[in-house]
């Protein structure tokens, strides 16, 4: 069955950690005028058949001719309101991916969509759009940065449209800017081709890589933890980000610069739209005291003088995972440096992302 193949072809996917992270990246499959779609707050790696929804693909179509409200918050949930409408009996209880439209939106079959680091250095960076029709020419369409939801398929769909009129086929590999990779095929195999041939090309691409190792701690190190348990709710976990790279942009706030903005609404998911740069222990209170004042909330991570990062969670799991994606956000922050340097969200669509529904109920299921 089609529904076994694309549980297998998500549970290996979701596995590899230089693809998947977190609960991130959602897949489907299509099954005459059913959409099989990963459930949202579902992870790939154990999703079984029951963690995907099945979805009309008729009432979906319906959604893209729909006209809908010019403002965000009635927009977004009118539109999650004919998303949940669009599942069929029996699948209550399930909330579709908010990229189900996206996936809808494509003929082929087989539908992922994911996250890499490797594509992420070249979908956030500043040419990052030049060196992708360098890298892939027409075999790969660029879409620009955008809101995410109903206002991302509404203009996949126009691109989409647009490729398929010049190249008279639709594209098999879509990069979108400040977000990640959707691949399409007919059948697992095709998948697994697509994925290689990107992540070869990028990569082939990068002469600028994360420099291996780890940072060793030191009494300053166990000085900034004990400040950093000290101040924050009891409970809470702290993880420090000891990579030799965080080291390089911990040195100073100018090194920090390009860690000071997200560059996925996943990042902002895990970590926050915004980490704190502090210089040293005593200070931290003073800083956390601005930080809530200017953001209304914690932060997830704190960039620590010459010290790395600290990743902090309402618990240790949460914490674990904002480090998690925090070392992606340097991962990519040095591997956009081959492509014309970091690109960040901006700070409309951070702030739209923070306030947006939908995000929020990814963080309830991730417990972050």
């Amino acid at each position: 069955m089609l529904i076994s193949q694309l549980v297998a072809l998500s549970n290996d996917l979701g596995s590899r950690q230089e693809l998947v992270l977190a609960g991130g990246g959602n897949t489907s499959v299509k099954e005459g005028n059913t959409l099989y779609i990963k459930a949202s707050g579902t992870a790939l790696a154990d999703i079984t058949e029951k963690g995907f929804v099945k979805m009309d693909r008729t009432l979906l179509s319906a959604m893209l001719t729909r006209r809908y409200p010019d403002d965000d918050t009635i927009r977004e949930a009118r539109a999650l309101a004919d998303l949940t409408a669009a599942m069929l009996p029996g699948e209550e209880g399930k909330r579709p991916s908010v990229e189900t439209l996206l996936h809808h939106l494509f003929p082929q079959r087989f539908v992922v969509h994911l996250h890499p680091a490797a594509v992420n250095a070249l979908s956030c960076a500043v040419r990052g759009e030049e060196e992708t029709q360098r890298l892939f020419g027409n075999e790969a369409l660029w879409v620009e940065s955008c809101r995410p939801g109903y206002v991302l398929a509404r203009l996949c769909s126009e691109r989409l449209n647009e490729y398929a009129g010049k190249n008279g086929a639709p594209p098999n590999i879509v990069i979108l800017q400040n977000h990640g990779l959707f691949t399409a095929a007919e059948t697992p195999e095709g998948i697994y081709a697509l994925l290689s041939k990107v992540l070869t090309t990028i990569q082939a691409a990068m002469l600028i890589i994360p420099e291996p190792g780890r940072m060793p701690a030191s009494e300053q190190t166990a000085a900034w933890e004990q400040r950093i348990a000290e101040l924050f709710p009891a409970g809470y976990g702290i993880c420090r980000g000891d990579c030799v790279a965080a080291g390089l942009f911990s040195r100073d706030e100018a090194a920090a610069a390009p860690l000071m903005r997200p560059f996925t609404p996943d990042h902002i998911v895990y970590c926050g739209a915004y980490p704190l740069f502090s210089e040293k222990p005593e200070d931290l209170a003073v800083d956390l005291a601005t930080f809530r004042q200017n953001h209304d909330a914690l932060p997830k991570i704190i960039i620590a003088k010459e010290q790395g990062y600290f990743a902090v969670g309402s618990n240790d799991r949460a914490a674990r995972l904002a480090k998690l994606l925090f070392d992606d956000a340097i991962e990519v922050a040095v591997g956009s440096l081959n492509f014309g340097g970091p690109l960040h969200l901006s700070e409309e669509l951070t702030d739209f992302i923070v306030h947006w529904e939908v995000e929020s109920y990814r963080q309830s299921r991730a417990g972050v």
